[in-house]
């Protein structure tokens, strides 16, 4: 059915469809790398590294635990962590 310009009303409900899903799909990336590329802490820990390994199937990233000891003989406190480009640390 055609209005009084001639336009398509069901050629406007998909364009506008499709202008909403590119504007989600534009959101949902920049959300995801805006996530992936901001730090949200600094600082150091000391401890003795018990674990490295390189793991994953498309996103390879190194993978570790470090166990914290405040006093020699203490229980060591685990932390966790992970370093996604192979250079390290800046």
């Amino acid at each position: 059915m055609e209005n009084q310009f001639g336009e398509k009303r069901n050629m406007r409900w998909l364009l506008w469809f499709a202008g909403f899903f590119l504007a989600l799909v534009a959101i949902a990336i920049l959300y995801t790398w805006r996530t992936l590329t901001w730090s949200f802490s600094e600082g150091e820990r000391v401890g003795y590294i018990q674990k490295l390994s390189k793991s994953g199937w498309i996103c390879k990233t190194w993978e570790g635990e470090m166990a914290m000891v405040t006093m020699p003989g203490a229980i060591p406190d685990k932390f966790l962590f992970s370093i996604r480009n192979d250079g390290g640390s800046y």
